[in-house]
């Protein structure tokens, strides 16, 4: 309903629209079954495209659905102890895996693993003007069948059939996707030359992709962006 007041008195002009549901994210908050707030999340979806429609905007639009994270809904045994939800440390495939729906996307070739941040290059190449160059739809640091998540307790890195989870400061835990889906054997000792290669790569993507220092002075965060980071998760 925010959206309707939006979308008055468009200029004429290409126009792109963000929509960020939490019904999903926050299903405990809300008092809801997962199911049940995916349904919910569905049918908003559909009154979203219905406020599009009844405005011509869906003629030559492209619409991409996706996720930021997905959650652990079960308890079944994994190589390592996990944590509720999406929290991640490590992060099962689970976590990981999401949804990518991507309807009137033309021509466009997609990399074969999408991650989060080839998300952004793929919006970029979609909205090419005509004349000029799209974007490369794929990371600028990753090779094509890499994934990268670095949190507070491992570092998770993926390449092909192999993952490993590397605890910062305690030992290497190595899956294997094809043999193992579910992710509950080590096979580290099966394979060192794999874990060897897997921390020599882990090692060198670390340092290229680490930010920049930050200044020892810098002007304090607003509360109310506090607050804001605080209701997503952001904040402690």
């Amino acid at each position: 309903e925010a959206l309707r007041g939006q979308l008055e008195d468009l200029p004429d002009a290409p126009l792109f629209v963000y929509v960020h549901y939490l019904d999903v994210h926050d299903w405990l908050h809300l008092g809801r079954s997962y199911a049940e707030s995916v349904e919910g999340m569905d049918r908003g979806i559909g009154e979203l495209l219905q406020i599009l429609e009844e405005r011509g905007l869906l003629r030559d639009a492209t619409i991409l659905v996706t996720s930021d994270h997905g959650e652990l809904l079960d308890e079944r045994p994994r190589v390592l102890p996990t944590h509720p939800l999406h929290l991640g440390n490590p992060s099962f495939r689970d976590v990981l895996e999401v949804p990518f729906i991507l309807v009137g996307g033309g021509q466009l070739k997609l990399p074969t693993l999408i991650r989060s941040e080839d998300v952004y290059r793929i919006l970029l190449s979609l909205a090419a003007l005509p004349g000029e160059p799209a974007t490369r739809a794929g990371s600028a640091d990753l090779r094509p069948d890499e994934l990268l998540v670095t949190e507070k307790l491992f570092r998770t890195y993926q390449q092909g059939r192999f993952k490993s989870f590397w605890q910062r400061g305690g030992p290497h835990v190595l899956v294997d996707l094809e043999a193992d889906p579910g992710e509950t054997r080590d096979v580290a000792a099966l394979h060192p030359e794999v874990v060897r290669a897997h921390e020599e790569r882990i090692d060198a993507l670390t340092r290229s992709l680490a930010a920049d220092a930050l200044p020892t002075e810098h002007a304090p965060i607003a509360p109310e962006w506090v607050e804001r980071l605080h209701s997503l998760g952001y904040a402690e």
